[in-house]
């Protein structure tokens, strides 16, 4: 390789590593640190039965967290800690969450809360 093609594609790869670099900067549930990421216990509403490869969006209403598939209300939280509240309310009030575990008997379901804040 010719130094001249060195400095003609340098441009190029200049741009995607940039873009390498970015999508590393931000966190997803493989990079974020546990602490970051809490569980709730969630209680379903209407029959709905939870599925572990669910996405749920999470939306903090007073100091009740309120869980949502699909726009559609399919739990809320119950006893909720106060640190998770408060962390919630801090990052805006909305957030993601996946099903950790399914209790069988009673149907509640244990839910991986993100508190990650995009700053």
């Amino acid at each position: 390789m010719g130094i001249e093609y060195i400095y003609s594609v340098t441009e190029i790869y200049q741009k995607s590593w940039a873009r390498g670099a970015d999508s590393v900067k931000t966190p997803d549930l493989n990079t974020i640190r546990p602490e970051e990421i809490q569980t709730i216990l969630v209680r379903p509403v209407g029959g709905y039965r939870a599925d572990m490869d669910d996405e749920y969006e999470m939306q903090l209403t007073g100091n009740r967290i309120e869980i949502y598939r699909n726009k559609m209300l399919v739990g809320v939280g119950i006893n909720v800690p106060p640190s998770i509240t408060d962390s919630l309310r801090e990052i805006g009030g909305k957030t993601k969450g996946f099903p950790h575990r399914v209790r069988n008997q009673s149907g509640l379901v244990d839910v991986n809360i993100w508190l990650w804040r995009a700053d």
